[in-house]
């Protein structure tokens, strides 16, 4: 069972959860603009730099950086 963990540490191919966003409010709406909110469901496509994610029909990169400030858990409706 994967506890919370940053996505960058997060198994590639699973269904996660986003639990947790780690930053101020200007990051948070950027995310959000993407979709990235607590309660939304991603997959991790690709760690590396940038951190590839499919979050419905949408694929798009992050930074590293970015992406180390969004903590995921297994999404337990898809597993």
């Amino acid at each position: 069972m994967l506890l919370l963990c940053p996505l960058t540490a997060a198994p590639e191919g699973v269904p996660l959860r986003v639990a947790l966003l780690s930053g101020c409010g200007h990051f948070r709406r950027r995310l959000a603009d993407l979709g990235v909110v607590p309660g939304a469901r991603m997959t991790l496509v690709r760690r590396g730099s940038p951190v590839l994610l499919a979050l419905g029909d949408a694929r798009f990169g992050l930074g590293r950086g970015m992406a180390e400030r969004i903590f995921v858990d297994l999404d337990e409706g898809e597993v």
